[in-house]
């Protein structure tokens, strides 16, 4: 069977889309899958679709980043466009991709999630979550050099913007903690979600999702009387 996806850790990208994290979203998912069904490099290279690789590499990699939580994936057709012509992209579609990978990190198996520009800006960097450092009395978010040039609302904005490019759709209202974002959803969906749900506590949203069970039973209760 081969596979559409590489799932790998946002961890790899810390240093942005290189030819070095290229390489190891690769090293990873060789090395990932080699562990999980105990099988050869031959295997994984046949499932994976490719030809290259060092087993000794792979699992090294493997290794070093297993532990990291926050994951992503990238599909097979996208990771090979971008592995051949990673030189002729500009900075800033490579900017873009990273931005892209991050969402997919942040919003997993989710229909959509509601974030801010911290928390984009810690995954594009490799974070789990956003770190900050306090300098005279002001807090101000740890990015490295290639992400913190973009730490502008009006960057942002346009990044958030482009994003569309990958299907991603996104929408701010008032009482929002910053914006919702989905890889799921078009814009009207997700807008008709938020209006419905997004304001709302999760004490507000278990309480009634306890009250429809209610009435259901109730209901069949009715049924069967």
């Amino acid at each position: 069977m081969a596979y559409q996806f590489y799932h790998f850790p946002i961890a790899i990208l810390a240093e942005g889309i290189t030819i070095f994290s290229i390489h190891n979203i690769l090293y990873y998912a060789v090395g990932s899958y080699m562990e999980e069904y105990q099988t050869t490099i031959t295997e994984a290279r046949k499932d994976l679709v490719f030809r290259g690789g060092n087993e000794e590499i792979c699992r090294k990699t493997f290794e070093r980043y297993k532990n990291c939580r926050a994951k992503t994936s990238i599909s097979r057709k996208t990771y090979w466009k971008w592995r051949n012509d990673l030189e002729k992209e500009s900075d800033y579609s490579k900017l873009l991709l990273l931005a892209f990978l991050a969402v997919k990190s942040i919003v997993g198996k989710k229909n959509y999630v509601i974030t801010n520009y911290d928390f984009l800006l810690a995954r594009m960097a490799g974070d789990s979550v956003p770190r900050y450092k306090t300098t005279k009395g002001k807090k101000t978010l740890i990015l490295p050099p290639h992400i913190e040039r973009i730490n502008t609302r009006r960057r942002l904005e346009q990044i958030r913007e482009d994003l569309r490019k990958y299907h991603v759709a996104t929408w701010g209202q008032q009482g929002l903690r910053g914006f919702a974002i989905s890889t799921k959803l078009i814009e009207v969906d997700l807008a008709h979600m938020i209006a419905t749900n997004g304001t709302k506590s999760k004490v507000q949203l278990a309480k009634e999702r306890k009250d429809n069970v209610k009435a259901k039973l109730k209901e069949l209760q009715g049924l069967n009387g």
